[in-house]
């Protein structure tokens, strides 16, 4: 797959050439799978803990139907800082939301719901790339110098103070 895609549900089904839903990424699928690993995402309101819980509940109910899907979940739960098994439970995720679209939608749906909200404050700065990526991408809220890219000053950037 060219680029990087970003992690929104499109409202289609179809399958890309290695059999991943559309709908997410493999990036997206590891991000899930880690989160629900160590039960935790970060700066997240109420509402989103709320949609964390449901989809730890989704997850537990679809991986739990699979063949050896509660085994390769109790793993990643039993030690999330094993990439391996984190993985194992990505790739399980994988197989579940190209078998089935409801629970793809419901994934990303309570997925976003559990994300933190996007808004900055105290001089903060919220960053989002989105959509097919296929050059660099900066995202950062000050820069003092430049930023180059490859070879040379032909992608060199000046900040502001440059």
């Amino acid at each position: 797959m060219a680029g990087t895609q970003a992690a929104i549900c499109r409202g289609d089904h179809a399958l890309d050439d290695e059999g991943r839903s559309s709908m997410m990424d493999d990036a997206v699928l590891g991000a899930i799978a880690a989160a629900v690993a160590s039960r935790t995402v970060e700066g997240v309101t109420d509402a989103g803990r709320a949609a964390f819980s449901s989809l730890m509940q989704l997850v537990r109910r679809k991986v739990d139907a699979a063949p050896s899907g509660q085994a390769v979940l109790d793993a990643a739960l039993a030690d999330p800082a094993d990439r391996a098994r984190v993985d194992a439970l990505r790739a399980q995720l994988a197989k579940s939301v190209a078998g089935s679209p409801v629970f793809a939608g419901e994934l990303a749906r309570l997925w976003q719901l559990a994300q933190p909200a996007n808004q900055a404050t105290d001089g903060g700065v919220v960053n989002h790339a989105g959509g097919t990526v296929n050059g660099p991408v900066v995202q950062a809220r000050d820069i003092s110098g430049g930023v180059a890219f490859g070879a040379g000053d032909s992608g060199h950037l000046r900040g502001a103070g440059s």
